[in-house]
């Protein structure tokens, strides 16, 4: 059975691809420590990635056939303020990965954002240019152009927006949404910032199918359905039976975020539909998914 190697892979996108590939790969997933809880059901390494030494130990050892690059500080306004931190996992780790990569001949992918335009004139395609507005975007976006020089056959994966549930895993935008109205608490979602929000379950498909075919070069692997985060909450609420009366519309200046965010921005993804042979979820579609995997759970 080939192995594949799975950076990040106790968060939300890495657990994931460790559910999707575990009956076809011996699959080895490391980050900075194990979470708390239930033992792990694949080979868990408890390696730091700005570790470039452990890095290069470990996929030494264990000789991946891929390697899907999860890990990343993605935070981003904690970007913003600590810059040094940001570009230690997500240039200078993304690095090491490559660069173990490359040493043993495994095919990398490598998961990006759509944080490396400037929102101005979204959504976008692969081969627009860039044009970061804050660290966390210039930090991937560096990351994309020392993975690509060190690994010229490596794919790049852009995604945005992404969202899910599992074990032990952080908040994020749907399920933030989801406890304020289900908590009967008014919220304020911005009409301004459009994105392509993205399951992380049909990410994680995306990414394995990519990997498999030895993708090369940019792809977009995002939803198939820009959307702003106001109509995306009351989406959220239509969905899961909740009360969108609740949800104000506002705009970006009143957040007063510490980073800039893209305003018009989003992803197409017509060529990995192509490349794959089917779309990725639309908005309706992924929120239906995530409602039937919460309802499993809950019973």
């Amino acid at each position: 059975m080939p192995t594949l190697l799975i950076t990040g892979s106790t968060g939300l996108l890495g657990s994931k691809l460790v559910r999707l590939a575990g009956e076809r790969y011996q699959v080895v997933g490391f980050g900075r420590a194990a979470p708390e809880g239930p033992p792990l059901n694949y080979d868990f390494r408890a390696v730091d990635i700005r570790n470039r030494r452990a890095v290069t130990a470990l996929t030494e050892q264990v000789r991946p056939r891929l390697i899907i690059h999860t890990a990343a500080m993605t935070a981003v306004d904690r970007c913003e303020t600590s810059p040094r931190e940001a570009e230690a996992v997500n240039v200078a780790g993304s690095e090491h990965v490559a660069a173990a990569a490359a040493v043993t001949g495994a095919h990398l992918v490598a998961v990006s954002t759509d944080y490396v335009f400037d929102g101005e004139s979204g959504p976008y395609q692969e081969n627009d240019a860039t044009n970061h507005i804050s660290t966390y975007g210039r930090t991937k976006l560096e990351a994309e152009r020392r993975i690509a020089a060190i690994c010229p056959t490596a794919c790049i994966a852009r995604t945005s927006v992404l969202y899910g549930a599992g074990p032990g895993v952080r908040s994020n935008f749907v399920l933030w949404v989801l406890g304020e109205l289900r908590a009967g608490r008014p919220i304020t979602l911005v009409g301004d910032q459009t994105g392509s929000p993205t399951l992380a379950d049909d990410l994680a498909g995306l990414l394995l199918g990519l990997a498999e075919l030895g993708a090369t070069g940019i792809f977009h692997t995002s939803g198939s359905e820009p959307i702003n985060r106001f109509d995306f909450g009351c989406r959220i609420a239509r969905t899961f039976g909740l009360a969108a009366g609740l949800i104000r519309r506002g705009t970006t200046a009143e957040l007063h975020q510490p980073a800039p965010r893209p305003k018009h921005s989003g992803l197409v993804v017509e060529k990995v539909t192509h490349r794959l042979g089917r779309s990725p979820l639309d908005v309706d579609a992924g929120l239906a998914a995530l409602k039937r995997q919460l309802e499993a759970a809950e019973r």
